[in-house]
């Protein structure tokens, strides 16, 4: 990717990494990189409150499933009532469309399922498979052990087709003015 933009660009590119969303978030509030690849619902939050611009955007939804272990006692959604529910950063968006769901499902809040944030989807795995967690919320499963099912249905796409996810600093001169277009709202 870094070679690709100097190409098109022609200068020099730096590529850099946050330690989570949070960290990321904090670098585009102060402004401190040209251009930030976010993930779709944060790229909006950028472009319409903190003035990037959008230069990429989403050309597919994102799927966020709801695994469970195939062998165990969750079947349908209301049995994750009292159980734990993983998710990762609650700053993703796969997290916020798993929240969503869960709502949905009348599931959140005390008398529902308690969410429970992992610091990776090792973690995550491995507490789904010794029962720690009854549920884990997921954007995939295609390289996933077939123990692991989506017993309980799709968590939904959160309507993630169309957005912004490369985003510029509105301080960037050169940038052609694309707008603050969102991508559809439907």
């Amino acid at each position: 990717m870094r070679e690709q933009l100097e190409r098109s660009l022609a200068q020099p590119v730096e590529i850099y990494t946050a330690r989570d969303f949070h960290a990321l978030t904090d670098d585009v509030q102060r402004n401190e990189s040209d251009m930030t690849l976010l993930p779709a619902h944060l790229a909006r939050v950028a472009v319409a409150d903190w003035g990037w611009a959008p230069l990429t955007r989403t050309v597919t939804a994102t799927p966020v499933l709801v695994l469970v272990h195939d062998t165990g006692p969750v079947r349908t959604a209301a049995d994750l009532r009292g159980g734990r529910v993983g998710m990762l950063c609650m700053l993703s968006l796969v997290a916020g469309v798993g929240a969503r769901w869960l709502a949905d499902q009348r599931l959140a809040g005390a008398d529902g399922a308690q969410v429970v944030t992992l610091p990776s989807i090792n973690s995550a795995l491995m507490a789904l498979e010794r029962g720690a967690l009854s549920g884990l919320v997921l954007r995939t499963q295609s390289r996933l052990s077939p123990k692991f099912r989506t017993r309980v249905g799709h968590g939904g796409s959160g309507k993630t087709k169309g957005l912004a996810t490369c985003v510029a600093n509105p301080s960037i001169s050169w940038l052609p003015d694309l707008g603050s277009n969102q991508g559809p709202t439907d």
